[in-house]
């Protein structure tokens, strides 16, 4: 049997990666294993940072507009563990979209805050659509919430109006927190959007090992104003976070900060090169590329009688790990670190597909509309009461009607189909027994 880092090499040496992180292998020393070092004179210390470490987060916020700017090395789910509770105690109402990461739920289970959850619609293509104007109209329908939480942008690479749902939420005393941890690109070259700190919102969460040259669990957490109670915020992040910060995520981000992301050649580099590349795929005749607000994301379309997982394994057999498939699309993942190696690689491989794909074979694919993915259950307590409630695991088979006392995600994109406190339907349950799960812990004493 092979080992994990033998099975992590031969997937290096044969495919080149469109997925994060966003490193893509490039830039940084093999030679790590000297940066793994703790807490020594003149290294300074990321909970109490007074000097190099503090000088890269002055740095990081400079560069997107921040107030301040906290490391994370627990990924941006500490960040957003952190941002809710430090905005949200037992009871607190927060607005947040029922299509958010596991680790939002995760919070509300820790802080005990209600949530007033805003349920997003299924695209024809099978993913989550931004909710728009709902956003705004649930913020002036629930007066006492103290903030609102969204994504923005998506996994797929969807934005919200956060500078409208900004200065609704300030009009209305409210702090806005937005997971934008797959766009920490944004704002470094004109192509992709404005980063929401630029558009107003209060704390912002970062993925830099997402799209970034950036290793794997290293993130950012923004504030953008005085609004936030940045005392409270920082004991959470100590809280929430390993007392043993890696120094060889410190020192990378520092690397990348004081040279790739500073030197904006880089990213006029990628921009011509993406652009290139999305222009070529454009020209295809069966296979399409469909327009996101972010340019990085390639969200492949094959032609309706093939599946989005045929097309992963059409690139697959290539040498290309693409991110991730469902039935309607596939989905590449582009960063600064690309090369037009690469980019030329992905082209000619997409270029062969579009000869090969047949326009008359004859396939049925699964119907989005029959699909129980996301189909969101009826929520019957806050994620805290279910998790405090007493609870057993019982057989798949006996679930439905049941409250659930646990998530039940899958990755990629880890948005929860049921969570805590929401009953489980007959839908979730078919979902969960054909991912192979056999028994599931539910409430018991309802």
């Amino acid at each position: 049997m092979k080992m994990i880092y033998q099975k992590i090499d031969a997937h290096v040496k044969d495919f080149y990666p469109f997925h994060m992180p966003g490193h893509k292998r490039r830039f940084f020393s093999t030679d790590i294993i000297n940066h793994d070092i703790t807490e020594m004179a003149g290294l300074d210390d990321l909970f109490s940072a007074n000097g190099d470490i503090a000088r890269l987060q002055n740095r990081i916020a400079r560069m997107y507009g921040a107030r301040h700017a906290r490391i994370l090395v627990n990924g941006s789910t500490a960040g957003i563990l952190a941002s809710i509770n430090s905005c949200c105690g037992e009871g607190d109402e927060i607005i947040m979209s029922r299509g958010s990461h596991i680790s939002a739920f995760n919070a509300l289970a820790l802080s005990g805050a209600k949530p007033v959850y805003i349920y997003p619609t299924l695209s024809a293509l099978g993913y989550l659509e931004q909710p728009g104007q709902r956003v705004l109209d649930t913020i002036l329908q629930h007066p006492n919430c103290k903030c609102v939480y969204i994504t923005s942008p998506t996994y797929e690479g969807f934005c919200a109006d956060v500078y409208s749902i900004a200065n609704i939420a300030h009009k209305n005393g409210k702090l806005l927190i937005v997971d934008e941890a797959h766009g920490a690109h944004f704002g470094f070259d004109k192509i992709f959007p404005l980063n929401a700190i630029r558009l107003g919102a209060d704390i912002v969460i970062d993925g830099l090992h997402k799209t970034m040259p950036a290793l794997g669990q290293t993130a950012v957490i923004h504030v953008g104003n005085d609004n936030v109670d940045t005392d409270r915020l920082d004991f959470f992040l100590r809280a929430i976070q390993t007392s043993s910060p890696s120094y060889i995520f410190l020192s990378a981000l520092d690397y990348a900060f004081s040279t790739i992301l500073a030197d904006s050649t880089y990213f006029e580099r990628y921009a011509a090169l993406l652009s290139q590349a999305r222009g070529q795929i454009q020209l295809l005749n069966k296979i399409s590329l469909l327009e996101t607000d972010d340019p990085s994301k390639l969200m492949l379309i094959p032609p309706v009688n093939y599946s989005g997982d045929e097309l992963y394994k059409f690139l697959w057999d290539r040498g290309l790990a693409i991110e991730m498939s469902r039935p309607c699309y596939a989905l590449a993942m582009t960063s600064v670190c690309d090369t037009r190696e690469g980019f030329e690689w992905l082209t000619d491989a997409l270029a062969k597909a579009d000869e090969s794909f047949s326009l008359m074979r004859q396939h049925e694919l699964p119907s989005v509309s029959n699909m129980a993915d996301y189909e969101f259950s009826e929520q019957m307590m806050t994620p805290r009461e279910a998790i405090a409630s007493k609870s057993a695991y019982v057989d798949i088979n006996d679930v439905v009607g049941r409250v659930s006392a646990d998530h039940f995600v899958q990755y990629p994109p880890g948005i929860p189909l049921v969570v805590p406190g929401e009953r489980i339907s007959e839908n979730c349950a078919r979902t969960m027994k054909g991912a192979g799960i056999s028994r599931f812990r539910v409430v018991t004493d309802q």
